[in-house]
């Protein structure tokens, strides 16, 4: 079908869990799509915003991606002033590949070639319910796009794994810990015993070698934790 096609020529079937939520300025979109969503017998489930008083969108835009990151949902629709808020905080989530969609053809596509998920909308958006209508009556394309849908999946996970590990190799913190231990027992063990053996002149003779030694040593690691 070409996504130049009427929006009320697709068929959005039947019994799916749509999570929504909009900001203060979506407000009202949002309860005219909630209507309309459940007359085609779809579970709506409304996370808010409860009226017009202003909100801050973060929270909204949370609640609904984590239903979808979750399976808690089949899609999600979000409505703020732009939809650009929106978008933003739900691609924080796994699994979830919003887009903002003006108009029939940016629906179509953004379901047919990208899979989108969430649903973002301008509060100003023309025939609303038509753009829905559309998104959620076009099927995912696959083939060549599903490769590309699964190469950003695993763009995903890679940037969720270095985040984790403070965008070093995961063993890094743990050797560091490991050689900082090590030095600093030998540094209070070699002190104990110059202080013994060799006076008073022997300990400041090993602390101003330890004080060159540690410079050093850091100047070293400095280099070191520039390669990662």
């Amino acid at each position: 079908m070409s996504p130049r096609s009427s929006p009320t020529s697709y068929a959005i079937g039947r019994n799916m869990k749509i999570a929504i939520g909009s900001d203060h300025r979506g407000y009202n979109a949002k309860q005219s799509l909630i209507s309309f969503l459940e007359k085609t017998d779809h579970q709506v489930d409304d996370v808010g915003a409860n009226g017009t008083e202003s909100v801050d969108y973060p929270g909204f835009a949370a609640a609904v991606a984590r239903k979808v990151s979750k399976g808690r949902a089949d899609y999600g629709i979000l409505i703020c002033g732009t939809g650009i808020g929106m978008c933003i905080a739900a691609n924080k989530f796994p699994g979830v590949r919003a887009a903002i969609c003006h108009d029939g053809v940016s629906a179509h596509m953004s379901r047919r070639h990208n899979n989108a998920n969430v649903l973002c909308l301008p509060a100003a958006t023309d025939d609303i319910s038509d753009l829905v209508a559309t998104w959620l009556g076009t099927e995912f394309e696959g083939g060549r796009h599903a490769k590309r849908i699964e190469k950003i999946s695993k763009l995903e996970a890679t940037m969720s794994g270095e985040k984790k590990c403070d965008t070093k190799p995961c063993w890094y913190d743990l050797v560091l810990r490991i050689l900082q231990l090590i030095v600093g027992v030998g540094f209070i063990a070699t002190a104990i015993c110059c202080w013994k053996f060799l006076g008073v002149d022997g300990f400041l003779m090993f602390f101003l070698g330890a004080a060159g030694a540690g410079i050093t040593a850091r100047a070293v690691g400095a280099e070191w934790d520039g390669w990662f």
